[in-house]
């Protein structure tokens, strides 16, 4: 091989460069006896396996598929020289060269034999994958691309491998890149939630082209044409199969049998054309002019796809519009088999297959690149081991011994295999309680000796592990706070943050954390610090962000890693770390003052909280500072008091201003300046969590409609009131949405009336809903009906050509007073009832809110058995009127008494209709 077995590097391990090398604690020597794994081959007690944090080894099942075999054998033969900074041990140094080379070599046909799954395929576009790789947070563990020298005086660099030469592809990385828990389930590298795009980029940063379908170069189909006599009997264009049929995928050709074939001069969709139904499958050979990385595309309506051999270069299937797709193989010069399939399930159709590659701009596939063979003779060459273009060539047998040295060796321990058991040759290693005074000796000495692994461990490193080995035996259970800093320190999570005063960036590391606002100066820029997570965020949202990486702070480029079951234990640990008694008491706040209230303080008029924060995606007026509709899912509510009293307390350098200095408010004009009364109504307002009204002063309110003076209308489509809706908002600052198809009110509520821009601007398509706030539904059905009984149940509304309607009901149209209140007029009983429905604003005695106030005037020469219906749900019958869902308070003045009764699971409010001289006269008085 031509490398020296001796050590060329220790292992990095950024939690104990950075915080223990200086030092023999047995803590960075437990850290280290989880990181390199040797509780593998170690048996350790329960009672000390709670002190460290096993790193598992990487799975090998695939590593034929994903890694090329000379960095392989490089790798065995020294890990340290081939990967500086690797957990992984090498040969011990008294082992004689000759047998390290063998053993290498049939390692090396073992581990290519592990191809289970097939070769990774990833197929997306190529951008700027070292601006990626330096600011999505690659660079927070390791050196930026481009400026290595900025970190060089920093200690907890995690170094790379020569990446180019050892994964087989492009693909092959940017599948790692993906998810590199499904290779490293320890969690050490993080998934970034990168897209394919990403994944790609950086792959290429590294040298490595977008090959996405195979791992290696794809050989030419020539010798197998020459050897079965048709070289020279291949003609122009290929050869098409045209089938009959429906289907949602392509379907499998080999076992349909064709309508008919026909010689097509190039791939597109002609036989098909104007038809549904069908599909097609082109088979022939294309002419690669010279050796290069080729990249197809397909554009199809519907799907379609492109074989070169047997690797699926381009798979854009499915039912779909015109749709890209794009795939890149490596191709040796001349020809290789191709076939593209089509299928047409409806609509439009359309195929065009472009080529793109060396001297070749990207363009549809020309007819003189294509030819087939005259009786349909389609043959794919023999395919050969991947890694054969490059001089390896897996033999089973050298694969067979070397199985057997992996189980031998050890290798097993760490790396298991399905179907592979550790030899019973192999010696079984002393459990880690009997390692006392083993500094020096074994793992533990400058040179291992006989079976001892060389990890090639640096001074300071033996001197820690052999602490810790003295003290297992007596080292007391961790706590909460100690499992939070192991896990973090394993993990390498203060490369990023910062807790208590450990961690946080290194000064060469700063500049790769980046932001896109500058004014957040490092607020904007920088990870926040973990002090009091466990008192700061719910456990629902930090299990969120440790599961999926969820990202709050959009104007920060690095992403929040995803570390899987590594983690699983963190939030518990953060809550019994953290946990503060809470002494917290809070006035009861209405959800209409909250909305009243709150939504006043967030706003432009109160404390301006929008001025700086998003609210609910509304861009704020300045800084973009996190959502305030994520408020309450992210944070305790302890904590957010706490936070708004202090804020530079909890997030020291924050420019979050006080509003609250020394707990007095300072808006004394807002609920007479109450601290704790203000702050409870903006946390009740936040927690509607958007769905509420916008704060004064953000979104678009351009052609908010008002109504100071008189009354005014809205006729449109009104979300939750139908499309045949009339929106009435009155001076007293409440509303209605009466639905002239059911003809009942179907919405109140309180505040701003509406934004006509929606409807009144460009094509006005969709549903309008509400300005305002407290907004009640009211009951969805007919307002009045002729009942057989006072328990005969409601009628339903009824359903024809799409429009609903309430039966046997018919509206009359509005007339309006002097103020432009409407009153709505409708007939019933074949016009022998007529029904006149006017709505007022009004003050309540009890305060100074607004109420709704709603007259029936009904005329009939004989009316029997008429109810009307008020509402719908929870109903408690009061003092002061009926309380409908602990929101809506409805005072009724009528000649009869109403009447609640049962209606499924809910309860109805109903009031008959009592005529005297041929009239009758129902108000009601809605309060919320």
């Amino acid at each position: 091989m031509g490398i020296s077995s001796t050590a060329a590097a220790a292992p990095a391990v950024p939690g104990f460069d950075r915080f223990y090398a200086q030092s023999k604690d047995a803590a960075g020597g437990r850290l280290l006896l989880g990181e390199l794994n040797c509780v593998a081959c170690h048996t350790i007690a329960p009672a000390a396996a709670a002190l460290i944090q096993a790193n598992p080894a990487p799975s090998l099942k695939d590593v034929g598929n994903r890694l090329n075999p000379q960095w392989i054998a490089g790798y065995l033969k020294n890990p340290h020289a081939a990967k500086p900074g690797t957990r992984m041990p090498g040969p011990p140094s008294s082992v004689p060269e000759k047998l390290v080379d063998e053993h290498v070599q049939v390692l090396t046909h073992y581990l290519m034999s592990l191809t289970a799954g097939g070769a990774p395929r990833v197929s997306g576009k190529v951008g700027n994958g070292k601006a990626i790789f330096n600011s999505v947070g690659c660079a927070a563990c390791h050196a930026p691309l481009g400026n290595e020298d900025a970190v060089k005086d920093d200690k907890a660099t995690v170094p790379l491998p020569d990446v180019k030469a050892k994964y087989a592809s492009g693909s092959a990385l940017a599948a790692f890149l993906l998810d590199p828990h499904k290779w490293r389930a320890g969690g050490r590298m993080p998934k970034l939630n990168l897209t394919n795009d990403e994944a790609l980029s950086i792959a290429n940063a590294f040298g490595l082209g977008v090959s996405t379908v195979r791992v290696g170069i794809r050989a030419s189909d020539d010798e197998a044409l020459k050897k079965a006599a048709i070289a020279d009997a291949l003609i122009p264009g290929v050869r098409a199969e045209v089938y009959e049929g429906s289907w949602g995928n392509l379907p499998d050709f080999n076992s349909l049998k064709a309508k008919e074939t026909v010689v097509m001069p190039q791939f597109n969709a002609g036989k098909t054309s104007g038809k549904d139904n069908m599909a097609l499958r082109m088979r022939g050979y294309l002419n690669i002019p010279s050796d290069g990385v080729y990249t197809f595309t397909t554009i199809s309506d519907d799907g379609s796809r492109l074989t070169l051999g047997n690797d699926v270069v381009v798979n854009n299937d499915s039912v779909h519009a015109p749709t890209t797709v794009s795939g890149t193989i490596e191709l040796k010069k001349g020809h290789h088999a191709i076939s593209v399939e089509f299928f047409e399930a409806g609509g439009g159709e359309e195929l065009t297959v472009f080529i793109e590659g060396p001297n070749i701009k990207r363009q549809p596939i020309k007819a003189n690149m294509l030819s087939h063979h005259k009786d349909g003779t389609f043959i794919i060459g023999e395919e050969k081991n991947a890694a054969a273009e490059d001089g390896f060539v897996m033999d089973p047998d050298k694969a067979k011994e070397g199985k057997a040295i992996f189980a031998m060796g050890g290798c097993v321990s760490c790396h298991q295999i399905d179907g592979v058991k550790p030899s019973e040759l192999a010696l079984t290693p002393k459990p880690l309680a009997q390692l006392k005074g083993s500094k020096g000796k074994g793992c533990l000495s400058e040179k291992p000796v006989g079976f001892a692994q060389n990890y090639s461990l640096s001074a300071a490193q033996i001197d820690a592990i052999a602490a810790a080995l003295d003290t297992l035996d007596t080292a007391t259970k961790p706590t909460p706070a100690q499992l939070v800093d192991n896990t973090m320190t394993a993990l390498n999570c203060f490369a990023c943050h910062a807790r208590g005063e450990k961690g946080g960036p290194e000064d060469g590391h700063k500049t790769a954390f980046t932001g896109t606002y500058e004014d957040l100066a490092d607020e904007g820029r920088l990870p926040p610090h973990l002090s009091d997570a466990g008192a700061k965020l719910t456990k629902p949202w930090l299990a969120e962000i440790l599961s999926k990486g969820t990202k709050v702070r959009p104007y920060m480029n690095t992403r929040m890693p995803v570390f899987g079951s590594a983690v699983n234990h963190l939030v518990e640990d953060f809550f019994a770390a953290d946990s503060v008694k809470s002494e917290l008491k809070t006035p009861e706040v209405s959800a209409k003052d909250a909305v009243k209230h709150g939504r006043t303080l967030v706003g432009t008029g109160g404390m301006a909280c929008v001025q700086c924060h998003v609210y609910a995606g509304q861009k704020s007026l300045g800084l973009p500072a996190m959502d305030l509709a994520l408020m309450t899912q992210r944070l305790q509510r302890e904590w957010f008091g706490r936070y708004l009293l202090d804020p530079v307390q909890l997030r020291p350098g924050t420019r979050m201003p006080q509003f609250w200095p020394q707990g007095k408010s300072v808006r004394q004009d807002i609920l007479d300046g109450d601290t704790a009364l203000q702050i409870e109504n903006i946390w009740q307002y936040l927690s509607r969590g958007g769905k509420g009204p916008l704060p004064p002063g953000i979104g678009k309110q351009g052609m908010l409609l008002a109504h100071d003076t008189e009354a005014v209308l809205y006729r449109n489509f009104i979300e939750g009131a139908g499309p045949r809706a009339i929106g009435v908002g009155y001076p007293e600052k409440v509303n209605i949405a009466f639905d002239a198809n059911t003809l009942s009110p179907a919405l109140i509520w309180q505040g701003d009336f509406i934004d006509a821009s929606k409807h009144w601007e460009g094509r006005g398509e969709g549903f309008q809903g509400p300005a305002g706030y407290s907004v009640i539904h009211l009951p969805d059905g007919p307002p009045i009906a002729t009942l057989d009984s006072e328990s005969t149940p409601w009628p339903e509304l009824l359903k024809a050509n799409n429009v609903i309607r309430a039966a046997g009901i018919d509206f009359k149209g509005y007339s309006l007073d002097k103020v432009r209140r409407p009153t709505f007029m409708y007939v019933m009983n074949n016009g022998n009832v007529s029904v006149r429905d006017f709505y007022e604003g009004a003050l309540t005695k009890e305060s100074a809110d607004s109420m709704l106030k709603r007259t029936l005037t009904l005329e009939a020469k004989a009316a029997e058995n008429i109810f009307i219906r008020l509402a719908v749900g929870d109903i408690e019958s009061t003092p002061a009127g009926y309380r409908v869902d602990k929101n809506l308070l409805i005072k009724v003045t009528s000649d009869a008494k109403p009447i609640v009764r049962a209606a499924g699971s809910k309860q109805e409010l109903i009031v008959p209709v009592k005529l005297n001289n041929g009239k009758a006269v129902m108000s009601a008085e809605y309060v919320w």
